[in-house]
């Protein structure tokens, strides 16, 4: 029997090449800053310079010591030191010195007389107007050290009471009170402090002071014995606000390369 012929191999078709993936299309990135800009560094801010020419509403307060005065009628100085304070105003053509004009009014304790039949507490105070300079031999755009020099006028107020004999021996001394003020005095005055820039219009100022102030011992108006010359010292503290008068560019605050 003849062998049955070979079966044919299959067919097989050739697979379809795989399909090409689309192009991803990346687009065009924009560079945050201009081609170089990055090599070039940015220009350093630099502070505002302080003005040169400025005017100035200044306040103080401090405590004031008094040296001398009320010899006279043998007073005791029970008390011989008090507050001052006052209002100035000042002007600096330049950073180097200024001049202003000011108030202060100022208590100097109280004087008491020795027990008896006739009695005074007199409570002291001054009030002085005062033209003044400052000049600085050290200053920074921040701080600086000044001496200062004050000529002025200067009125004393003495408030009294006590008690007074009518010259009955059996009737008691009669209580009283009263107020008197004599002047005006010359006055004058100097010393040393620093001033410190908070910021660019204020500033914080202190110092230390001593002043001679040439006043009656007299009786004032027949209330109570005035206090004679007297020196007194103290020390304060107080602000500054200052306007900038400088009319130059540079005091613009907008000018290129400066911050605020």
């Amino acid at each position: 029997m003849p062998a049955p012929a070979p079966a044919p191999p299959p067919t097989t078709e050739p697979a379809p090449p795989p399909a090409a993936a689309a192009p991803v299309v990346v687009p065009p990135v924009q560079p945050a800053f201009p081609p170089g800009a990055m090599d070039v560094a940015p220009e350093e801010k630099r502070a505002l310079p302080p003005p040169e020419m400025t005017l100035a509403l200044a306040l103080d307060v401090g405590v004031i010591g008094r040296l001398g005065g009320s010899s006279d009628y043998d007073l005791k100085r029970d008390q011989s030191s008090g507050m001052v304070f006052g209002p100035s105003v000042w002007f600096a053509p330049a950073r180097l010195w200024s001049v202003g004009l000011g108030y202060e009014h100022a208590t100097l304790g109280v004087d008491r007389s020795e027990a008896a039949a006739n009695t005074v507490d007199v409570k002291r105070s001054l009030d002085a107007v005062w033209l003044k300079g400052r000049a600085y031999p050290w200053r920074t755009d921040d701080v600086g050290l000044y001496v200062g020099l004050g000529l002025g006028a200067s009125w004393q107020t003495a408030r009294g009471t006590g008690t007074r004999a009518d010259g009955d021996f059996v009737k008691p001394s009669d209580p009283f009170a009263c107020s008197a003020t004599d002047g005006p005095g010359f006055a004058l005055g100097g010393g040393i402090g620093l001033d410190v820039d908070m910021t660019r219009s204020l500033a914080f100022v202190t110092g230390v002071d001593a002043a001679a102030h040439r006043q009656t011992g007299d009786s004032i108006e027949g209330c109570a014995p005035g206090s004679g010359s007297i020196t007194a010292v103290g020390a304060r503290l107080g602000f500054a606000y200052r306007f900038d008068l400088d009319d130059s560019p540079s005091a613009s605050p907008t000018r290129v390369g400066y911050a605020r």
